[in-house]
């Protein structure tokens, strides 16, 4: 899986972190902003607001403390994130409404007639 290149040295930068510390969020939003949305991004699927939406959330988890509520969800079930546990996350770092139109929400709908 190849996503998208976003700078982790621009990031680094404006979050006031070592380059490590934000390639290493930065794969961690990926997968993260996989989860919430229900699908899985490569460098062809992303467009723009995905990608900004990443960022978005790369960069909120690097400036806010580990110890928000909205972490100690992930912390306590790091194997179980769920799109309703990163809700929180999700809309404080602005990725949330960034994502809103690339939610798989996985409604069932009747194909019959009635």
């Amino acid at each position: 899986m190849t996503y998208p290149v976003i700078s982790a040295a621009d990031v680094a930068l404006e979050a006031g972190v070592s380059a490590e510390r934000a390639t290493a969020i930065l794969a961690a939003s990926w997968r993260l902003a996989d989860t919430f949305t229900g699908r899985t991004y490569d460098t062809e699927e992303a467009g723009p607001h995905v990608v900004e939406a990443v960022r978005c959330l790369a960069l909120y988890q690097l400036i806010h403390s580990p110890a928000r509520p909205e972490f100690r969800v992930m912390q306590a079930s790091d194997s179980m994130l769920t799109r309703e546990s990163l809700g929180p996350l999700f809309k404080m770092s602005g990725a949330g409404i960034l994502l809103a139109s690339e939610v798989v929400w996985n409604v069932a709908v009747s194909t019959e007639e009635t």
